[in-house]
């Protein structure tokens, strides 16, 4: 009867998430895609209850990973199924199959941010917010008897990507369509990366950069180059690999894996573990007051941002105090994926939109 009593707590609780609207599923680094249940039970009812339950609590420890560095895994809490329902915001069923005893679904889950800061900090653990600008996904494939292969049908590894999430990960990336346009850009300039060509179909996509990942396989194990081409013309080189029980389960692991290594070098460039906070002086400058809104609202919304004052304005400038976790780089590192530039410069730091003008301007004391 007490695990009965639990089931209805935990159904009614879904149902109120299951029935919010217009959940956001794009672009949401606090939601979970295409989670897997696959539950049996005395009745249908029951196993989807179940199902249910299990997949919100796998998706939870999905993200908790997700926003945290692989090293912090083993530290991760572990919610009671109570604690797992509250921070659930929302869920949709992806699709579905069902009998008299057995539930089978992917489900899209959603969270409160709130909650889940909450149980990071409970335990001490640094986590990331701020996602990179996506890049392009060039998945080139070594096809024994028939070349490196990357646009072609053929090519099983760039299709091994529609298993994963790309978008709501730290590091989102875009596989691009393959059209007319694209297939300009052949697999032996993505190998040697021939910048003027990728960073040509990076801005098409509207990406700051390309990472090739280079698939090599034998039986049922993959293992995956992985070079990253800026907009500077620097290059990044990591490896993922994968493993199955078959060779489409490998390439899929390995696409998995390829996106959590993106994702682990991100959260390395800007996760902040401790420490006092630091405190520079910045002059802003801008064009129009949208523009210094815009300013304002992306700095103060900014994860490593702890407080800011304005000390001194003008109709084309400002002068701010910002008190900051972490240091300068990783501020305007995390500032630049909102579109914001931080500089150092004559011994100072200057704040602007891209657009906007970089020259000094007068303050008005407040």
């Amino acid at each position: 009867m007490r695990l009965i009593r639990h089931i209805l707590l935990l159904l009614t609780l879904s149902t109120a998430v299951a029935a919010i609207p217009g959940m956001a599923l794009a672009s949401d680094i606090y939601t979970v895609r295409n989670v897997p249940v696959d539950v049996s039970a005395g009745s249908a009812l029951e196993a989807r209850n179940v199902a249910q339950l299990n997949g919100q609590r796998a998706a939870l420890a999905t993200l908790l990973r997700r926003l945290t560095p692989p090293e912090d895994w083993a530290q991760l809490p572990q919610p009671d199924d109570i604690s797992v329902q509250r921070a659930v915001r929302g869920f949709q069923v992806a699709s579905e199959k069902a009998s008299t005893t057995r539930y089978i679904a992917k489900l899209h889950v959603s969270f409160h941010p709130d909650a889940i800061r909450r149980l990071l900090r409970g335990r001490g653990i640094a986590y990331a917010e701020t996602q990179a600008k996506p890049a392009v996904l060039l998945a080139v494939y070594d096809s024994p008897g028939q070349g490196r292969l990357l646009w072609e049908d053929a090519n099983v590894w760039r299709k091994a990507f529609a298993s994963v999430d790309l978008t709501n990960n730290l590091a989102p990336v875009t596989l691009p369509l393959g059209d007319a346009q694209d297939i300009e850009v052949s697999a032996s300039q993505a190998l040697s990366g021939d910048a003027p060509s990728l960073m040509s179909l990076a801005r098409r996509y509207g990406a700051e950069g390309v990472a090739v990942a280079y698939a090599t396989q034998s039986g049922n194990n993959v293992s995956v180059k992985i070079t990253q081409i800026g907009s500077s013309g620097g290059t990044q080189t990591l490896t993922a690999s994968g493993s199955g029980a078959d060779a489409r389960s490998a390439l899929e692991a390995a696409a998995a894996d390829t996106i959590a290594k993106l994702d682990a070098q991100w959260k390395q460039a800007i996760i902040v573990r401790g420490g006092a906070a630091g405190q520079i002086f910045v002059s802003a400058s801008f064009a129009t007051l949208a523009e210094w809104e815009q300013l304002r609202t992306r700095l103060a919304s900014s994860p490593l941002v702890q407080d800011m004052q304005v000390r001194g304005i003008s109709a084309s400038g400002a002068d701010i105090r910002v008190s900051y976790r972490g240091s300068p780089d990783k501020l305007a590192l995390v500032l630049a994926q909102q579109n914001v530039e931080l500089t150092q410069r004559g011994g100072g730091w200057w704040l602007r939109l891209p657009q906007a003008p970089p020259q000094p301007v007068p303050m008005l004391q407040p």
